[in-house]
């Protein structure tokens, strides 16, 4: 069989696989994987018997399906990838995830597909979950974040957020049903945070930055809005995709929230408490992706 052949692309490299059997967790993991498939963006029939078996042998080996998603669009990033589907899965333990890897139910979805990118992360600690679940039941309690200030047009250019383009797609895509808003996220090591603050001229990573500034913003922003976190996860490699590699250092977080629509995504970003704390994020980050897709009933 050829390397390059679709059987062996849409499955783990040996150097990924290597990544596999080192992997060690208490925690539970989280495997998320886009699909484009040979039958193009309406999947064929076939494909719903192929999902059912992967599911089943997802669940007998201790997991579950968390989301099962149309992509719709690419909202910041450049991937030149057009994908059809994208699914997030949770897994009890590296042990479950080699074996789901190595199931003819796996390997038989896969070869739907024209191309595979599946990601490997940690999911936070239960009691971290927790923490998140309570504060959704709060936070839904208040009124719903005020569209009280324009877009900026700083927040359309590009990089870490959309282009005119992208943006312009977002809008023009259905407004008033729920998303899944999938997003991969790479923190700069360092940043200066003078002038972002009230404290004095210090530096700090990304990610603390992103996680003390904006994330609780973005997260009171979504909760009040009727929103949730879907996943989160720390990203630890590339396990199918990426020509091979496992790209350890690829990304560093892994989120998908869902909105009860787009024009409640734009309504958070005119806000004016959001605004405020958007520039943390774009400080924070490296680089993103982010798509919007459509939950799909399994």
């Amino acid at each position: 069989m050829s390397s390059n052949s679709p059987s062996s692309i849409n499955q783990p490299s040996p150097s990924q696989r290597e990544s596999l059997t080192q992997l060690t967790t208490d925690r539970e993991l989280l495997l998320q994987i886009h699909w484009a498939w040979n039958s193009g963006a309406t999947p064929a029939p076939m494909l719903d018997a192929a999902f059912e078996q992967c599911i089943a042998s997802l669940k007998k080996l201790g997991g579950k399906p968390i989301t099962r998603t149309q992509c719709d669009t690419q909202v910041i990033g450049t991937d030149s990838q057009i994908w059809h589907t994208a699914s997030v899965w949770s897994l009890p333990s590296p042990e479950a995830l080699q074996a789901l890897v190595d199931s003819n139910a796996f390997t038989s979805l896969n070869s739907h597909a024209s191309s595979v990118r599946a990601l490997v992360g940690i999911q936070p600690k239960r009691l971290t979950q927790r923490a998140l679940r309570f504060a959704r039941l709060m936070m839904r309690l208040l009124p719903a974040p005020a569209a009280n200030s324009a877009i900026p047009s700083a927040a359309i250019s590009g990089g870490v957020n959309p282009t005119v383009e992208q943006f312009d797609a977002f809008k023009g895509s259905p407004q008033h049903t729920t998303i899944h808003m999938f997003n991969l996220l790479k923190f700069v090591p360092e940043v200066s945070i003078n002038g972002l603050t009230k404290t004095s001229e210090k530096c700090t990573s990304g990610k603390s930055l992103y996680g003390e500034l904006y994330a609780p913003v973005a997260c009171q922003c979504i909760f009040r809005l009727g929103g949730r976190i879907v996943a989160l996860g720390r990203y630890k490699f590339t396990l199918i995709g990426q020509g091979g590699d496992p790209s350890p250092n690829l990304w560093d977080e892994i989120a998908i929230a869902e909105y009860p629509g787009r024009s409640a995504f734009l309504r958070m970003l005119s806000n004016d408490l959001y605004q405020k704390a958007v520039v943390h994020r774009e400080a924070a980050l490296d680089r993103t992706e982010l798509w919007a897709t459509t939950p799909l009933s399994n």
